[in-house]
């Protein structure tokens, strides 16, 4: 699942849901073609918390959701969301209440061998709190996320 940084120091978690097969229904009752995202955030002592329906009516919308990148897109300091969803246009989720506290991106470059620096470890130490992140390569199905490491 992708990680999305608001700015706590600690990582989140954001999910697209849809089913496979349209007929889905005929063959599992439970399960809906249609789904909506879902955003966890860290609550601490390893737990997360379910913070969708707070997050406004994209997030409590049902899709056919397919693939999920992370990026920022407006190089503004906070993540945002592009979507692909079966059957109808790609769906691009600004995120503009990130960007009040601090952060930092990253873009790494080899000389010579992993000329993106992908699977690079950096550590990020600020007033006694550190922090850690990784140049990573395919994180989900399709998409291509973010090339920077994302600190904040």
């Amino acid at each position: 699942m992708p990680r999305l940084e608001n700015h706590d120091g600690w990582v989140d978690v954001v999910q697209v849901n849809g089913a496979m097969l349209n007929s889905i229904s005929l063959f599992h009752s439970e399960v809906y073609l249609m789904g909506p995202l879902l955003m966890f955030r860290i609550a601490g002592r390893g737990k997360f918390e379910k913070v969708s329906e707070l997050l406004g009516p994209a997030f409590l919308k049902p899709i056919v959701g397919r693939s999920l990148a992370v990026a920022d897109f407006e190089n503004d300091g906070d993540q945002d969301l592009a979507i692909s969803v079966s059957g109808t246009y790609p769906e691009l989720l600004r995120n503009d209440g990130g960007d009040a506290k601090n952060w930092l991106e990253i873009m790494l470059a080899g000389k010579r061998s992993s000329r993106d620096g992908v699977g690079t470890a950096l550590e990020l130490v600020s007033k006694g709190y550190t922090q850690c992140g990784q140049r990573k390569g395919g994180m989900s199905y399709m998409p291509a996320h973010d090339h920077r490491v994302h600190c904040g």
